[in-house]
């Protein structure tokens, strides 16, 4: 910096180097701190060991009811958050509750609509009912056979309902033959006695 304006180092901009955060060159612990530094207190490990070790220097100047003011305060505003964190977690227990309930709530509504709508269907809607039935039943032949009256042999050979050769009455027809059979076998017994 320049020599005449009193051992500040200007930037350039009018302001004391200090200003522009720039060290001014004050390396000199006196300069710090002025006279009162003493650099014996730093640099000896003896001496701050028995000023550390020492009750009385160690509590002198230390305000003692502020510093039971201070904890106590502290254990208040602990205890405090303590409790606020009760409240909320008992809040949030207690809205976890209703939030549960009403999810149950909700299940049991849709199991028994379900429920409802099945025993709709099984009361009002069923396969027998409906117009297609016919169309769409498996068993149709099983269960609804030929008769042998005058409307199935006026069925014509399209409908593929009767076919030439077809012995629509085997089953009836068989088990007459068998009972027919019993008889005779009887009357050939008595017969023989």
């Amino acid at each position: 910096g320049r020599e005449g304006d009193g051992g500040v180092a200007s930037c350039g901009l009018g302001l004391a180097m200090s200003e522009c955060g720039v060290d001014a060159g004050l390396h000199n612990p006196r300069d710090i701190g002025g006279s009162n530094f003493s650099r014996t207190r730093r640099v000896d490990p003896v001496e701050r060991r028995a000023r550390i070790l020492d009750a009385k220097e160690r509590t002198k100047g230390v305000d003692r009811d502020a510093l039971n003011a201070s904890v106590a305060e502290k254990q208040e505003r602990v205890a405090a958050e303590k409790r606020k964190e009760q409240v909320y977690a008992k809040e949030v227990e207690y809205y976890d509750n209703v939030i549960c309930q009403k999810v149950q709530d909700a299940l049991r509504k849709q199991r028994e609509s379900r429920q409802q709508l099945v025993s709709f269907h099984r009361a009002h809607q069923r396969r027998e009912d409906s117009r297609e039935w016919d169309l769409n039943r498996k068993d149709i032949l099983k269960r609804e056979a030929l008769d042998a009256s005058d409307e199935a042999s006026l069925r014509a050979p399209s409908s593929l309902q009767k076919f030439e050769g077809e012995d629509v009455m085997f089953s009836e027809r068989t088990a007459l033959q068998i009972q027919q059979q019993k008889q005779w076998c009887e009357m050939q017994q008595k017969e023989k006695c």
